[in-house]
């Protein structure tokens, strides 16, 4: 995975390099079965698998770990969606087996990091643009991440930690109102956000330090 005309290997995918077969199976192959996956668990619908084809090829495009982040979101997400499911049954009256999410809801997650990507995927590796973008793309999915994590186990988790109060006026809430938080849900939003920075780090070459990463994802 290296840019051309690049001083040094970066790890990553570019439109500026000569793609070898297996960079093209990656482009190609991964997002395909990253929508499959999806479509099959139920995870989306046929309108989410095709949106959710195009946010993965735009992360495949930027290189190996825009991948990797989108699928610890994807991943992650999908099995807190499903924890605590009888619970979520009863307290939600729209409440789909897998989240069945749609085009619409995988834009609204994924758009801003796709733009990202695309933007990245064009210049050179070593332009200025490339470091506020990458910053830029983990931060939304920080807040993608951190955002699932705190409503899904909010809803799924009981007790006294998980009532919600609204943060405008800090009176008890409903569980499942918007504005609604509470320790459970800050706490795992936290964890969301901190894991997405980490996942990032862990499959980056060197482009972002260990403390970049935790400051990003929190």
């Amino acid at each position: 995975w290296g840019g051309a005309g690049g001083d040094e290997d970066d790890g990553s995918i570019t439109l500026l390099d000569s793609a070898s077969w297996s960079q093209l199976a990656f482009v190609w192959g991964v997002p395909t079965l990253f929508a499959y996956v999806a479509y099959r668990k139920r995870s989306v619908d046929w309108t989410g698998a095709v949106g959710g084809w195009l946010v993965a090829f735009s992360c495949c495009l930027a290189g190996f770990q825009y991948m990797a982040t989108l699928l610890f979101f994807f991943v992650s997400s999908t099995i807190l969606t499903r924890y605590g499911s009888k619970r979520k049954r009863k307290l939600e009256d729209n409440y789909k087996e897998g989240g069945q999410r749609n085009w619409l809801q995988v834009f609204c997650n994924g758009l801003t990091g796709s733009v990202c990507c695309l933007v990245i995927a064009f210049i050179h590796p070593h332009h200025p643009l490339r470091t506020p973008l990458t910053a830029a793309f983990i931060a939304h999915y920080a807040c993608c991440c951190g955002d699932t994590w705190a409503s899904e186990t909010g809803l799924a988790v009981p007790g006294a930690l998980s009532k919600p109060v609204l943060i405008t006026t800090g009176r008890q809430c409903p569980v499942g109102t918007n504005g609604g938080i509470s320790v459970v849900g800050t706490v795992a939003s936290a964890l969301g956000g901190l894991c997405i920075g980490l996942c990032y780090w862990a499959c980056s070459s060197g482009d972002l330090t260990f403390v970049g990463a935790v400051g990003l994802g929190l």
